[in-house]
């Protein structure tokens, strides 16, 4: 029998829980020439591959020669591609958009041509070996292939860690259904499950799901040196001006041991074979370390590893296959053209994430900035906030309809005022504030997001943002970006623009009846490509499909809507009612629908404000557009009754007291109502013959009068008859 030889990335004899290991250090460090994100390394360290960072694209870089192949040009072929022990066979994916809007992929092989020096190709005294060697390559290669294509996946998902073998599918959940898994994998001697939690960090367990061990926050897309140290990134992409560096931890029987790994670099992504690291930088260079540890190298005939394949997923204690089914997302779509928004993915990411400084804090009038922490306490307007509000309304309304609605976060979070190591972390201090499981938890990097929304295959993305300006600026707009070009070059930039228009105009009801804006208009549209808007900024080109938003560095289409300026104070103070945000999903909502041939809402919407008929606002946090109905006192406390057109109450409404007025009625019948507004010192308002339109917005603005003061009677002078006297 023919033997095929690979490495198991371990470093040194196999170790058991219990022993101890050498640091890791780098003895020496190599540029590559090709810039991108690294997918991959061959288990003897000679090849790499890279991908775009929206893993569009995938080259093979040969150490060797330094020639780079282009394995494929195709969307989703650089997510997770398998290489062969020797780099000679790959098997990756290529995505496609289906005309229902899903996302599809077809996995592909790849077999590379047999790599020789100019040298040998030259020597004309190597020609007979040379083609001795390319037959035995075929032969070897179609066996790496056949290995490759039988291999057991291990692929990390919403509800827990999915196993793939011979057709057969498991579902490990160690910590709950209710999580998300990415990067998970095997430890070499096959015992345990290394994987990442979204917004918690990194653990290991048995394959049973027992013995859950932490290993820390910030250990994204870790990888096994040997049975006991993985490694991993600690990227600090939400901090500004922060460096990236890699971790290693070491498991013992009774604790787990954290180190920064001393690269010297900033970088990411670490990939292992032999004594080497491969990783690259967020701005696309890619280095190899050769380090101070060895491999020990194991030799398995491709059965071998099959049967190890297959006693690992032997071992694997599955969750009920009626677990397994609730939490859906596992396996192919169905490709139809009636399912419409049935069964569609769909993506929600609320930007932000607690009631911190870099959260978008901003004073106003019911809550200014505290003395103690020199941000409003967390009922104030916080971007968390309001994003989040927007995003779970949102997925409420696409569940109707019968889509899969994934939330990047659920909750807004406390930003921790509290004391680490005896003081406060400074703003900038991330290594010690993400070490608090709630700062964890609600501030989560981009790459963590991108890769949740490649692990489960969404079709569609938003990132839900509110925009800003010089502070008291009367700048006021929505702004919808997509990764790419204004015109757009493929058909995820086209889906990603179309979605973006069909949702501006719905948005444009709600902006132009309620809000004040400062530019644009229903036909004049502020959707964009952030390589045409941007222009320059964070990101850049590597290869594949080039962008700046980091948040989109995967293949969903979508976009990211910024909706208002939280800088236009009066409208600051209607963001700090969470119907104003619904009223923002509402038109993202009909704008999805229209775009995915869905049938119209058939509920229509009313909204406005009531205002005193004369008084004007005068406070320093209330600067507001001149000649706009924004000037016009708020009536705080109000009570807004709808009637319907024969004079029964639908519905009531409690105006706040934060200063905006507003009022909401979601899910009206279309027809004519009457609104009646009442307040404390004012007179009754009717508004009658009000026409709410089926999927529309309607957006009235009442104005209150104080009542007159009754006008004093005059007072009549006495008369005293004369008295003539005489």
């Amino acid at each position: 029998m023919k033997k095929i030889f690979f490495l198991l990335l371990s470093l040194l004899p196999t170790l058991a829980w219990g022993q101890s290991a050498s640091e890791l250090k780098v003895l020496k460090s190599e540029t590559i020439k090709p810039k991108g994100k690294l997918v991959g390394i061959s288990a003897d360290a000679k090849y790499l591959l890279i991908t775009g960072d929206c893993n569009q694209e995938l080259l093979r870089y040969s150490v060797k020669t330094g020639k780079t192949t282009t394995v494929s040009r195709a969307d989703g072929a650089g997510y997770q591609p398998l290489i062969s022990n020797d780099g000679s066979a790959i098997l990756h994916r290529e995505s496609t958009i289906t005309p229902q809007k899903r996302r599809q992929h077809k996995q592909v092989a790849f077999l590379a041509q047999l790599e020789l020096t100019d040298q040998e190709l030259n020597d004309s005294t190597l020609q007979d070996s040379i083609a001795l060697l390319r037959e035995s390559y075929a032969a070897n290669q179609q066996q790496q292939l056949d290995m490759l294509k039988r291999k057991m996946l291990v692929k990390g998902q919403f509800g827990g860690v999915v196993f793939h073998l011979a057709g057969q599918t498991k579902m490990l959940s160690p910590n709950g259904t209710h999580e998300s898994y990415l990067w998970p994998s095997v430890s070499p001697n096959g015992k345990h499950l290394l994987y990442y939690i979204g917004g918690k960090g990194a653990f290991v367990c048995n394959l049973q799901g027992g013995d859950v061990r932490f290993l820390g926050h910030n250990v994204r897309g870790a990888q096994w040196l040997n049975d006991n140290i993985v490694i991993g990134m600690n990227d600090q992409n939400n901090v500004p001006n922060s460096r990236s560096n890699l971790v290693t931890v070491e498991i013992s029987a009774t604790k787990v041991n954290r180190r920064n790994f001393q690269s010297g670099l900033d970088v990411m992504f670490p990939f292992v074979a032999g004594n080497t690291i491969a990783c690259c930088t967020r701005g696309g260079e890619i280095y190899m370390l050769r380090t101070n540890l060895a491999n020990t190298i194991r030799t398995l005939s491709i059965e071998d590893a099959q049967q190890r394949d297959a006693e690992i997923f032997a071992n694997v204690a599955s969750i009920p296959q009626d677990e397994m089914n609730r939490i859906g997302i596992v396996g192919s779509q169905a490709n139809n053209s009636q399912l419409k928004m049935q069964g569609l993915r769909i993506y929600l990411n609320p930007g932000h994430g607690s009631w911190g400084k870099k959260d978008r804090p901003k004073a106003t009038i019911p809550y200014p900035k505290l003395s103690s922490t020199a941000v409003p306490d967390t009922l104030g307007f916080f971007e968390s906030n309001t994003n989040l509000w927007n995003s779970l309304y949102l997925g409420q309304l696409l569940e109707r309809r019968g889509a899969k609605v994934y939330h990047s976060r659920k909750a807004s979070g406390p930003w921790p005022y509290k004391k680490v190591n005896g003081q406060y972390p400074g703003f900038g201090d991330f290594e010690h504030y993400t070490e608090l499981q709630d700062y964890a938890a609600y501030n989560r990097p981009m790459n963590e997001l991108t890769e949740e929304v490649e692990a489960n295959d969404f079709d569609l993305f938003l990132s839900i943002h509110s925009n800003s300006a010089d502070e008291a600026s009367t700048v006021n707009f929505p702004l919808y970006i997509y990764r790419g070009k204004n015109a757009p070059k493929d058909k995820r930039q086209q889906i990603s623009h179309d979605m973006g228009v069909a949702m501006w105009k719905y948005t444009w009801q709600f902006f132009d009846g309620l809000e004040h804006a400062s530019n644009y208009s229903l036909s004049n549209t502020n959707v964009k490509g952030d390589l045409d808007f941007y222009k320059a900024g964070s990101g850049g080109k590597t290869i594949g499909n080039e962008g700046y938003l980091a948040v989109m560095k995967h293949g969903a289409p979508g976009g990211l809507w910024e909706g208002f300026f939280h800088t236009y104070q009066p409208c600051r103070h209607r963001a700090l009612n969470p119907d104003y945000n619904k009223l923002e999903a509402v038109c993202y909502y009909r704008g999805l629908l229209e775009y995915l041939g869905e049938p119209a809402d058939e509920y229509g919407t009313l909204c406005g404000t009531v205002k005193d008929d004369s008084l004007v606002v005068t406070n320093s946090q209330f600067k507001y557009a001149k000649g706009t109905h924004d000037q016009w006192m708020p009536c705080n406390g109000a009570k807004v009754t709808l009637t319907d057109h024969n004079g029964h109450v639908v519905s009531t409404y409690q105006v706040d007291n934060n200063w905006n007025g507003l009022f909401v009625f979601f899910d009206l019948k279309p027809g004519t109502y009457t609104l009646r507004a009442e307040c404390n010192g004012y007179v009754e308002t009717l508004m009658s013959d009000i026409r709410v339109k089926a999927n529309a917005i309607t957006c009235k603005n009442l104005r209150m009068k104080r009542p007159q003061p009754e006008p004093e009677p005059e007072e009549e002078a006495e008369f005293e008859p004369s008295v003539l006297e005489g």
